[in-house]
């Protein structure tokens, strides 16, 4: 429920002509960003198992392929519906729509795999590393409106996506420095170790 509050409020400040209409029409006419449901989702459902005093990044680290999987199927949703449809290509004189919501299913798909057998540490960060690429590359094969953010030269999801590699840079850099203190201070605990138990045994 959170997730789907998320995914159509955004949609109303992406599109603030919405912003005019009665909240129900609002609603209806809103549709559903995955980025901002997403956001939504992991917010409301960390800060709940953090208030139960559970541990929410390993929760979060286990429910990525479920993610996957929702999210590769609601891409096939997105086909039946017809919507996030992609640009018109004229190919051998045919004109097709450039297949982005089926080449997102079936990479979403692969990931699924991948992090359901494969890699099972830090999921969430190459989840949304790797996700965040795709998703940057495949919006411009896209043919749909999807609103403005910010910059009127890249669509939302591509801002978005950016945002989120300047978050996984800091947090990797966050982890390294953190990384580097504790294997400072190994060594000088064992310093101090050893000088205790000298200091002990000349008292002895």
């Amino acid at each position: 429920m959170s997730s789907g509050k998320f995914a159509n409020l955004a949609n109303w400040f992406l599109f603030p002509e919405l912003l005019g209409l009665p909240i129900s029409q609002r609603i209806v006419m809103g549709g559903f960003s995955f980025y901002y449901g997403m956001f939504g989702f992991i917010f409301v459902s960390a800060s709940l198992l953090k208030i139960q005093k559970v541990d929410y990044r390993f929760w979060i680290n286990e429910i990525v392929p479920s993610l996957l999987v929702f999210h590769a199927f609601s891409r096939i949703g997105c086909s039946l519906e017809g919507c996030c449809y992609g640009i018109e290509l004229n190919l051998f004189g045919q004109h097709l729509l450039f297949p982005a919501r089926e080449i997102e299913s079936l990479a979403l798909f692969v990931m699924y795999f991948l992090f359901g057998k494969k890699f099972k540490k830090s999921r969430f960060f190459w989840y949304m590393l790797c996700y965040s690429a795709l998703r940057f590359g495949l919006e411009f094969g896209r043919g749909d409106d999807r609103g403005v953010l910010l910059l009127t030269e890249l669509s939302p999801a591509q801002v978005t996506s950016i945002g989120i590699w300047i978050a996984l840079l800091g947090w990797g850099i966050y982890k390294a420095i953190c990384k580097f203190v504790r294997s400072q201070k190994e060594p000088i605990q064992h310093i101090y170790d050893a000088v205790s138990s000298e200091k002990d045994v000349v008292s002895e």
